[in-house]
C-alpha cells in the first residue's frame, strides 16, 4: 500500500469527481466536445492523407484547456498552445523513461 494510507489518491479522487459532475457533462462538457468536434470535422481534409493522431491530440487539448482551465487553445486549427506543448515534450520524456528502463524479460 501507499505510504500515506491512500491520502493523496483520495484528494486527487475527490477533485477529479468535482470536474466529472453529471451536471458539468450535461452542460459545460457537452458543449465543448460538440464545438471541438466541429472544429475537428473542418480540421479534416477528405481525400488527403493524414495524421489523425495529431486531430485527436489536439481536440482532447483544445477540449481539456476549455474545461479544465477556462481557456480556448484552438490548436485544431494550428494555434499553438504552450500547455500542449509542454505536455507532449512530457508525456514523450515519460514514454522514453519507462521503456528505457523496463526489463525486456517482462514483456
Amino acid at each position: 500500500g501507499a505510504k500515506d494510507g491512500g491520502k493523496k489518491w483520495e484528494r486527487q479522487r475527490k477533485v477529479a469527481a468535482n470536474i466529472f459532475t453529471r451536471s458539468n457533462m450535461n452542460g459545460l462538457m457537452n458543449e465543448v466536445f460538440r464545438e471541438n468536434a466541429e472544429h475537428a470535422i473542418t480540421a479534416i481534409r477528405p481525400g488527403e492523407t493524414m495524421d489523425l493522431q495529431s486531430v485527436f491530440f489536439n481536440f482532447t487539448m483544445d477540449s481539456i484547456m476549455s474545461v479544465f482551465f477556462g481557456e480556448k487553445s484552438n490548436s485544431l486549427h494550428g494555434q499553438t498552445s504552450e500547455y500542449a506543448r509542454a505536455y507532449d515534450v512530457a508525456h514523450r520524456a515519460l514514454t522514453k523513461f519507462f521503456f528505457s528502463n523496463m526489463p525486456l524479460n517482462s514483456m
